[in-house]
């Protein structure tokens, strides 16, 4: 799930990308018929006014922008072809990162790839030789994954080259990180019922919040100032400097399977299908 001004975006149980307008509630289908099949992978990221979404062994581009008679733009096309699994998708001005799964387990064939935000879609590998990457952020300079062994990795962005190792952030308990997100020059890290704060080497960690009912945070969203975690059915919040946290919304109908923030609200959807919205 993910968020604009305007509009929230997710992929439903058909393996649609369907996005809704945030002050009427209007519900447009922008990706599916075929392009995504149900079951698919379900990641998306947003950038330069093109919705980026997990298909089969592919990932779609969509433009936004409706043309006023149920299609998007020019076409959906492929950013990116021959991806075995699609565990997370992030992007910046300039490229779109894929959390590639990989097709063997042993010896782990996971990586990081990056794809040029231009016509021709140019790719390479950032990292590889990765166990399962998923949960990506992105800083100014880096990328930051949460691997399937529960260590929390990094490697520098760059727009070409050979793949580069990554590095491993230490003394994090990897049995129990689920999450990561960057701002103001931090990496925040869900580990366990903790939301812990560090600089992006892995240094200088304090715990910023203890979730209230004892659950794993399972989403991030940060503006720099503020983080917003998921934890089963409750949404929170702590400044990123630390303090006391509170809870900003809860589900009463089920537990929270999509979480995304904006400059106003925070979004969810729950396990039967429903997205809510309330003010952050």
């Amino acid at each position: 799930m993910i968020a604009d001004e305007t509009h929230v975006y997710w992929q439903n149980v058909d393996g649609q990308v369907v996005r809704a307008k945030i002050d009427s509630g209007e519900i447009e289908t922008m990706a599916g018929g075929g392009q995504l099949s149900a079951g698919s992978p379900c990641a998306l990221a947003l950038a330069s006014g093109t919705v980026y979404s997990a298909g089969d062994f592919v990932v779609h581009a969509t433009d936004v922008h409706s043309n006023g008679d149920g299609t998007f733009g020019t076409s959906s096309e492929h950013a990116a072809e021959g991806i075995h699994t699609t565990n997370g998708l992030a992007a910046d001005a300039d490229q779109l990162y894929v959390a590639e799964e990989g097709a063997t387990a042993s010896p782990p064939s996971g990586a990081i790839i990056a794809v040029a935000l231009t016509p021709s879609h140019p790719r390479h590998y950032v990292s590889n030789g990765l166990v399962s990457p998923s949960r990506l952020a992105l800083d100014a300079t880096s990328v930051y994954w949460v691997t399937g062994d529960g260590a929390v990795q990094s490697a520098p962005k760059k727009t070409s080259g050979s793949a580069v190792q990554a590095q491993t952030l230490p003394a994090i308990d990897s049995s129990q990180v689920r999450v990561v997100a960057t701002g103001s020059g931090r990496l925040f890290i869900g580990t366990g019922i903790s939301v812990v704060s560090t600089d992006t080497a892995g240094g200088s960690q304090r715990t910023l919040a203890t979730d209230a009912q004892g659950l794993y945070p399972t989403a991030f969203a940060t503006d720099g100032t503020t983080l917003w975690w998921a934890a089963s059915a409750t949404i929170s919040k702590v400044a990123t400097t630390g303090g006391s946290s509170s809870v900003v919304a809860q589900e009463t109908d089920g537990s929270i399977v999509g979480f995304a923030a904006n400059a106003k609200y925070v979004f969810w959807s729950n396990s039967k299908n429903e997205v809510w919205v309330a003010p952050r």
